[in-house]
C-alpha cells in the first residue's frame, strides 16, 4: 500500500493498483497474476504486464505508437498508463500500475526511471520485511528454545535433587568407564565426593584390583542393553562392599550407545546376616541330620540285634539260615544306607538299575514282621505282573521304610499296616497337578494304616524338613521329607489321603519302563575262588576287621600276615618280601597310613599288587591297584584277591 502511495503520488497518476506473482512462478503468464491492492475503473493490459516483467524495468503505454495498437483497444479510457514491476532476490514479485484517463503521454523517460527507482525501492522494503518476517521466527525460536531448554535444566535439577535423596547410589559411566555422574548415596557409600569422582574410571575408583566381574558387567551391558548382579567393591577407606547392581545402556536420539546407568544397592549388612542365619541354620540342620542318620541306622540294627539275639537260642537248622539270610540282609542294607549318606554329602547320586518291586518289598516285609510290635497286622498285596521301573533299591527300601515306621508310630495301640503295588495308566489330566509328571505307566505303591490320621490343617507341612508332630526326640522331621527327595529324584510324586481318627493312606507313583521286560531269572551262584596257598599282607587298624579276614581268606587257601599300620606292614615285608603276593590295606591308619605304605611299596617293588579299603573314599589312593568299599561280602574279597594275584603272576 505505501508502495502504491508513493507511485501515485510521485508519478502523478490518476489510478494506481499492485498486482502480485503468484508465489513459485519463474516465467509469469497472463494467469499467474492477480490484483494485490487498490482500484481501477475497466481492465487493465495484462500485456503491458507481461512486457514489463520479461524486460524488468518499466514499461509505458504511449498513445498513438505502433507498438501500442493491442493496448490502445483495452485501455479505452486511459491514455496513458505505466507498468513498474517490483523484484526480491531476482525474482518477480509483482508490479504496480498506473493510469491517467485525461492525460495523453503522462510517462515519459524521466518518469519511468523515478518507476524503476520506486520499484527498487519497494523490493528492497519487501526483501527487508521478510528478513525481518524470518528474524522474528528465528527469534520466537530461540526464545521456544531457551524456554525448553529452561524447563528441561530446571527437570534435570529437580531429578537431580531426587537422585540424591534415592538411597540407591545412582551414577553414570561413558563407554570409556570414565565417570560422568555421582549422586549423594555414591559420596555416602563409597565415600567419594562427586567432584572428585567425575572423570575417573569406575574400574580404579571402586576396586583395589582389576575386577573381572566389572568388566563382564560392562561386556554385558554393552551387549545385551542390560545387566544385573552382585559386585564386591571397595570404598575410599579400602571397606569391601557387596552390592546388587543394575546396568542400563543410554542410547541418543538416533539410538547410538551414550553411556552407562549403573543402580547400586548395598547389601553388604544383609549378607551378613544371611550368613549368620546359615550358619545357625546349618548347625542346627547338622544337628537334625544326625538324629534322622541314627534313626535310620537304628531301624537297620535293631533286626541284625534282635536276629543275633535269637541265634544264641536253641534253633532249628532251618530257623537258623533264616536268621542268618536276614543277618546279611539287614547288614548289607546298612552298608548302602552309609554310602548313600556319603553320596549325598557329596552330591552323587545312587546307583540306577531296572528292578522290580516287588523283590524290594518282599525283603522289607522280611524285615517289618520281626520288628514291628505284635499289635500291627502287617499285610502285603503285591500285583503278579508288576512293572519293571528303574531306580536305586536303596533309596527305595529307605522310602518304603520311612512311610512304615511313621505309620506304626501312628497306631501306637495296634491296627493294620497294609503295602500294596499295581500298575496304573495315568491321562494328561490325572498328572496335571504335578508340574514333573507325565502321563503314561506308573507303579502305584501304597502304605495305608488304621492309625491316629493327619489333621486336614497340616497336611500342606508333612513334607517340609524338620516339621514333625512328635515330641521332642522322637522324630526328626526328615522322614516325609526323605521320602518326597527319593520320589522325585526318581520323576515320581505321592499322594495323600488321610482322615483323623481313621488312618492314612500314602499312594507313591514312580513311572514304568516303557517297555516292560520279562523279569530275568537269578543267575546261579558263582563258585568261589581258591587260593593256591600264596601269602596276602593285611594292614588294618582294627583288629575285629583284621581277624574276619584272616579267617575268610585261610579259609579259601591263602595264608595271611598282619599289620595294625603301615610301619608293621614294612617291617614284615621286608622280612617276606619274596614271598607277599599281594597287599591288602586300609586307607585311613594311624601313624604311617594306607596311601604313605603304597608308596613305599610301590618304590621297592613296583609290580606288587596293592588293594586299598575303605569305608570312606570311593576313589582308590594313588598307587592302589583297586579299592574295596568297606562293608564287603566275602565274594568280593576272595574274587578281588584272586584277581590282583593272577595278574602279578602274568605281569
Amino acid at each position: 500500500n505505501a508502495a502504491r502511495e508513493s507511485a501515485l503520488k510521485l508519478l502523478r497518476g490518476e489510478r494506481c493498483i499492485v498486482l502480485k506473482v503468484r508465489q513459485g512462478s519463474r516465467s509469469p503468464d497472463a494467469e499467474d497474476i492477480e490484483l494485490a491492492s487498490g482500484e481501477i475503473e475497466g481492465p487493465y493490459s495484462r500485456a503491458l504486464v507481461k512486457r514489463a516483467l520479461s524486460a524488468g524495468r518499466s514499461v509505458a503505454y504511449v498513445e498513438g505508437a505502433p507498438e501500442n495498437t493491442s493496448e490502445s483497444v483495452v485501455l479505452t479510457g486511459a491514455r496513458s498508463a505505466l507498468c513498474a514491476p517490483v523484484f526480491v532476490r531476482g525474482q518477480p514479485v509483482g508490479c504496480f500500475y498506473v493510469t491517467h484517463r485525461s492525460v495523453a503521454g503522462l510517462f515519459a523517460e524521466e518518469e519511468r526511471r523515478l518507476a524503476d527507482f520506486i520499484a527498487t525501492l519497494t523490493g528492497a522494503a519487501l526483501e527487508n520485511a521478510e528478513g525481518f518476517a524470518e528474524l522474528r521466527r528465528l527469534n520466537q525460536a530461540l526464545e521456544l528454545r531457551i524456554q525448553e531448554l529452561r524447563l528441561a535444566r530446571e527437570a534435570i535439577q529437580e531429578q537431580a535433587a531426587l537422585l540424591d535423596k534415592a538411597q540407591d547410589a545412582i551414577s553414570v559411566q561413558d563407554l570409556g568407564d570414565h565417570i560422568q555422574y555421582w549422586n549423594a548415596s555414591c559420596e555416602r557409600l563409597y565415600g567419594w565426593t562427586a567432584e572428585e569422582a567425575r572423570g575417573r574410571p569406575a574400574s580404579e575408583l571402586l576396586y583395589r584390583r582389576p575386577s573381572t566381574a566389572h568388566r563382564a558387567a560392562m561386556s554385558a551391558t554393552l551387549k545385551d542393553g542390560e545387566w544385573a548382579g552382585e559386585l564386591t567393591q571397595s570404598t575410599r577407606s579400602g571397606r569391601e562392599v557387596i552390592v546388587e547392581s543394575r546396568w542400563t545402556l543410554v542410547r541418543d536420539d538416533a539410538g547410538r550407545p551414550r553411556a552407562l546407568l549403573v543402580v547400586s544397592t548395598d547389601v553388604t549388612e544383609r549378607r551378613k546376616l544371611e550368613a549368620q542365619f546359615l550358619r545357625a541354620q546349618r548347625m542346627e540342620s547338622v544337628g537334625q541330620l544326625a538324629g534322622g542318620v541314627a534313626h535310620d541306622v537304628n531301624n537297620a540294627l535293631t533286626p541284625i540285634v534282635l536276629s543275633l539275639q535269637l541265634l544264641r537260642m536253641e534253633q532249628t537248622p532251618e530257623q537258623r539260615d533264616l536268621l542268618l539270610s536276614n543277618l546279611e540282609t539287614v547288614a548289607l542294607r546298612a552298608a548302602d544306607m552309609i554310602r548313600q549318606i556319603l553320596a549325598f554329602a557329596r552330591g552323587v547320586e545312587g546307583e540306577r538299575a531296572e528292578l522290580h518291586l516287588k523283590h524290594v518289598l518282599k525283603e522289607l516285609h522280611k524285615l517289618l514282621v520281626p520288628t514291628f510290635p505284635k499289635s500291627i497286622d502287617i499285610e502285603v498285596d503285591i500285583a503278579r505282573d508288576l512293572w519293571l521301573i528303574k531306580g536305586d533299591s536303596t533309596q527305595l527300601h529307605q522310602m518304603l521304610m520311612n512311610l512304615c515306621v511313621n505309620a506304626r508310630d501312628a497306631m501306637p495301640s495296634g491296627g493294620k499296616l497294609h503295602i500294596a503295588a499295581c500298575n496304573v495308566q495315568l491321562s494328561e489330566a490325572e498328572v496335571r497337578g504335578y508340574p514333573d509328571a507325565r502321563p503314561g505307566p506308573y507303579v502305584r505303591l501304597v502304605v495305608s494304616d488304621t492309625g491316629t490320621g493327619i489333621p486336614a490343617e497340616l497336611l500342606d507341612r508333612i513334607f517340609d524338613p524338620f516339621f514333625t508332630t512328635k515330641e521332642y526326640g522322637k522324630g526328626t522331621g526328615l522322614g516325609l521329607a526323605t521320602v518326597l527327595g527319593i520320589v522325585k529324584g526318581h520323576g515320581g510324586f505321592v499322594q495323600v489321603a488321610s482322615e483323623p481318627g481313621r488312618g492314612t493312606q500314602m499312594s507313591v507313583f514312580l513311572p514304568a519302563l516303557e517297555a516292560p521286560t520279562q523279569e530275568a531269572s537269578a543267575p546261579p551262584l558263582e563258585s568261589l575262588p581258591v587260593g593256591q596257598g600264596e601269602l596276602i599282607l593285611v594292614v588294618d587298624d582294627e583288629a575285629a576287621i583284621r581277624e574276619a579276614i584272616r579267617r575268610n581268606l585261610q579259609e579259601f587257601g591263602y595264608q595271611v600276615l598282619l599289620a595294625r599300620e603301615g610301619g608293621e606292614a614294612l617291617e614284615l615285608w621286608a622280612q617276606e618280601r619274596g614271598r607277599v603276593r599281594a597287599v591288602l590295606t586300609d586307607v585311613m591308619m594311624p601313624g604311617v597310613d594306607g596311601p604313605l605304605l603304597i608308596q613305599a611299596l610301590r618304590r621297592e617293588a613296583p609290580n606288587l599288587p596293592v588293594v586299598a579299603m575303605s569305608g570312606l573314599t570311593i576313589d582308590p589312593p594313588p598307587g592302589a591297584d583297586l579299592l574295596l568299599q568297606k562293608p564287603f561280602r566275602m565274594q568280593d574279597l576272595l574274587r578281588t584277591i584272586h584277581d590282583v594275584v593272577s595278574r602279578g603272576e602274568r605281569s
